[in-house]
């Protein structure tokens, strides 16, 4: 019926097919004419190119992604809609008003980048942490220049106390602590390495983090983590195009109080004021006294400080990094250098670092990554033999009517009453000196595993090798002071630090890890739940040797050169091991209500065997209330508070 219907119609109306015909091919023309590729270009506020970014047309949910050089080809219609979104940045929609390139620069997700920390084991959430965890990231640990990064972060990460016991270039010997506890224990990308000198000598431009754990956060790394922990995480490369960077500072440091000390007119009155408060006769007369006072020739007065110590000592780094990477392959390189020197006019202490660092990552298959990150350091420290606070202290206590040579002769230091020439203590080339030189080289191998038929299942094996080497050599010089006699011209010698001697100390390490670790993470609605399981497995050998030989005469400082005769040699070594196995299950309800448990069972060499082993679980739960109707409706001032608490079983 409807088939005859249409026939009679349209053969009775010859027109209306015609119009119909005309109507289609007029409004596919109108499409055709308005559909056309729209290209453009991605990159961020610095004008590099952001790779792989998702272009979508919002109207058929059409998309591509940027190429290597940020650029993006489209098909589009005039009046469409389009979003550009990359992992990090913030999100932009443009509608096509006309066809032309378009160039779209993308802003940085600041609360996307903060809001992950890295914790023990892994990284969190910000906002879901139930326990007390700090974090400063690379561009406040590097706002502050200092050879030492102890120094570069004192003062920005509360509860973390920074003591610098030894202000020497080259001495790494700040006491750190959390809370005022002891020494805590120090992670370098997830692997316990040497303690705070290790720690104090990294290259503050290669940390992108670093997390302090603190109370009992730190548990899940067991027996060691007593006074809490401290995680550093190295750079690794970002896709983009390849960055070349160049950091350099040069700093002056200098005391910042320094106390006056008497000048030889006004010690010589004191000395007279003493005498005579004793009761005793005035040290000198009173025309000599004004000689002193007035400075006449033979009464000159002598400043120890100013003839030992420079007003201001000199500090360089520099670092030349280099980072990039691809869809398939992030690499970040580097290679610094530090200088630090002292006060002291001889310049018999300095400290030298050299450092470099390579972390590379590679997408070999679909849901495999392997990289490597090898860090390494060489660094030097010389100082004199004597103590730097004995030569400080024999500036303070000897009177400034003594001169620095006798005689005022160069070749000579002259024999102080009180203690030793100061000038003297000072020069290396005439007493000695103690030269420490390290070499490290940190090493991870990485394999990475999206498990394909357990969404959110990831695991990863680590290998990690480090090896240190530690020289120390101690040379004392017999040196000699003199006292010049008016009568008769010469200069009469007395010996200190006799006899000579050579001290040679020598340490090599090194040590193997291995990690295997299985993360799952999902969301299920409003229910997030996460577990890991890591299995670790830590192994120290090192070994130490000292040779010491007394000189009858001093040659080259040198074992072989001195005497054999009372010759001292000694020896010993270590071996450490550690198996653990580690457990963390985490929970929150729409971030709302949190909980946390986690356990550690640790092996150690340290204990006999059939009791070698110990049980650490912990328990923590926290709970958002910012997240609170009543809280977030009404309260709009209030910045997420939360309650907490975290404490071991």
């Amino acid at each position: 019926m409807i088939k005859n219907s249409s026939k009679i119609y349209f053969e009775k109306k010859p027109y209306g097919r015609i119009f119909f015909l005309f109507y289609f091919f007029f409004v596919v023309s109108i499409v055709v004419a308005q559909t056309t590729n729209i290209s453009g270009r991605v990159s961020d506020k610095n004008g590099d190119a952001i790779i792989g970014a998702s272009i979508r047309i919002l109207s058929t949910n059409t998309g591509t992604i940027t190429d290597v050089d940020g650029n993006f080809s489209i098909p589009a219609s005039i009046g469409d809609k389009i979003e550009i979104a990359y992992v990090g940045y913030l999100s932009q929609s443009i509608k096509i008003n006309k066809k032309e390139f378009l160039n779209i620069t993308l802003e940085e997700d600041v609360v996307t980048l903060g809001d992950v920390v890295v914790v023990g084991y892994g990284t969190q959430k910000k906002e879901s942490l139930t326990g007390s965890i700090s974090n400063l990231k690379v561009d406040e640990i590097t706002k502050t220049k200092s050879a030492s990064l102890a120094q570069a972060i004192q003062g920005k990460v509360a509860g973390l106390q920074i003591r610098q016991e030894n202000g020497e270039p080259g001495q790494f010997s700040s006491n750190i602590n959390i809370r005022g506890l002891g020494t805590p224990l120090f992670i370098i990308d997830g692997i316990v390495r040497d303690g705070s000198s290790e720690f104090q000598r990294l290259n503050p431009e290669d940390i992108e983090s670093i997390s302090f754990l603190k109370d009992a956060t730190a548990a899940i790394y067991g027996m060691n983590s007593a006074n809490g922990a401290i995680i550093v995480t190295t750079k690794k490369g970002k896709q983009g195009k390849t960055r070349i960077t160049l950091n350099t500072n040069v700093g002056i440091s200098s005391p910042t109080d320094i106390p006056q000390m008497a000048n030889a007119g006004q010690y010589m009155t004191m000395r007279n004021e003493a005498e005579v408060n004793a009761g005793r006769p005035p040290y000198i007369t009173q025309e000599e006294l004004l000689k002193w006072q007035q400075g006449a020739p033979g009464y000159k007065s002598y400043d120890y400080y100013d003839e030992v110590f420079d007003k201001y000592a000199t500090q360089y780094q520099t670092t030349l990094s280099l980072e990039g990477g691809t869809e398939k392959l992030s690499y970040y390189g580097s290679i610094g250098y530090a200088d630090d020197n002292s006060f002291l006019k001889t310049n018999s202490i300095n400290y030298n670092k050299y450092t470099f660092r390579s972390n590379v990552s590679l997408k070999v298959a679909k849901g495999l990554t392997a990289s490597v990150n090898i860090g390494g350091r060489y660094d030097t420290g010389v100082k004199p033999y004597t103590p730097f606070f004995d030569i400080f202290k024999s500036t303070r206590v000897n009177p400034p009517t003594e001169p620095i040579y006798a005689n005022d002769n160069p070749n000579y230091y002259n024999n102080f009453a009180s203690v030793i020439n100061p000038m003297a203590l000072s020069d290396s080339e005439t007493t000695g000196d103690i030269t420490n030189t390290n070499r490290n080289i940190q090493s991870q191998f990485i394999l990475e595993y999206d498990v394909p038929f357990v969404k959110g299942l990831t695991v990863k094996g680590t290998l990690g090798y480090d090896y240190n080497s530690q020289r120390e050599k101690t040379i004392r010089k017999s040196f000699k002071t003199y006292i010049y006699n008016e009568m008769t011209g010469e200069y009469n010698g007395t010996e200190t630090n006799a006899p000579s001697l050579v001290r040679d100390y020598r340490r090599e390490s090194d040590r193997l890890d291995l990690q295997f670790q299985a993360n799952y993470n999902r969301s299920f609605g409003r229910h997030s739940i996460g577990a890991t399981y890591v299995f670790e497995r830590r192994e120290l050998k090192a070994s130490h040797s000292q040779g010491e030989r007394k000189f009858d005469f001093f040659t080259i400082g040198e074992l072989d050169n001195a005497r054999e005769t009372g010759q001292l040699a000694s020896g010993t070594s270590d071996h450490q091991a550690y198996l653990s196995h580690i457990g963390r299950i985490t929970y929150n309800y729409a971030e709302k209500y949190l909980a946390e448990f986690a356990c550690r069972y640790d092996g150690s060499y340290r204990y006999a065997p059939g009791k070698r082993w110990a049980f650490f679980p912990s328990a923590s739960f926290g709970w958002r209330i910012s997240e609170e109707d009543f809280i977030k409706d009404n309260l709009d001032f209030i910045d997420n508070p939360q309650i907490r608490n975290y404490a071991p079983i």
